[in-house]
């Protein structure tokens, strides 16, 4: 195992952390609101799309600035987001995520709806105020927007709720999984190579 590869890995996630925690506390957000959203989003997890995201534009030779991070940030935010929505007692009603109490348990229901809201909506002011240019900008937004909304995961979210408690065809679990956790895994790399 490439240890020198793990290492810049951990310095990407701690730099990502670092700049998510920033943000939310720069931010002019409610205290509880703020508390709930932070609780989720620096759970821990592999920050899988933000990674991917950055390797891809250091694979094209691009030296990873402050834009970069804003737009690796605002594909955490939206992810973690509807992981929180996700989580709510008309969805997946889960008690327990990444081994610690979901934000509606932890918080409450319309606490946790607020945050995840936030985080989805925030994440878009986040990717806008990235510096790059302004069309690059706005193919960031049009993607993120494609993908995280109701063509996309928002979509195989539905579709998953349809499928509760069904027998479902090899088919509708591919649309399922292609829209709901496909599209968010995609967005990076369409990013990247805009």
């Amino acid at each position: 195992m490439n240890f020198d590869i793990i290492r810049v890995m951990d310095t990407k996630i701690l730099k990502l952390e670092d700049f998510l925690t920033e943000f939310y506390e720069s931010a002019e957000f409610p205290t509880g609101l703020a508390e709930s959203a932070k609780y989720s989003l620096l759970a821990g997890g592999k920050r899988i799309r933000p990674l991917l995201f950055l390797n891809l534009l250091e694979a094209f030779d691009l030296e990873l600035s402050k834009a970069h991070y804003h737009v690796a940030a605002a594909l955490e935010m939206i992810h973690t987001g509807s992981l929180i929505h996700d989580d709510l007692p008309a969805m997946d009603n889960d008690d327990y995520r990444r081994g610690q109490l979901t934000n509606h348990k932890k918080f409450d229901e319309a606490t946790a709806i607020l945050a995840g809201d936030g985080l989805l909506t925030y994440a878009f002011e986040i990717a806008a105020g990235s510096n790059e240019a302004s069309g690059t900008v706005l193919k960031c937004i049009s993607i993120l927007s494609k993908m995280a909304g109701p063509s996309g995961m928002v979509y195989g979210q539905q579709l998953d709720l349809e499928a509760e408690y069904k027998e479902i065809d090899w088919d509708m679990l591919q649309r399922i999984h292609e829209h709901k956790t496909g599209c968010l895994l995609t967005a990076p790399l369409l990013i990247a190579c805009t």
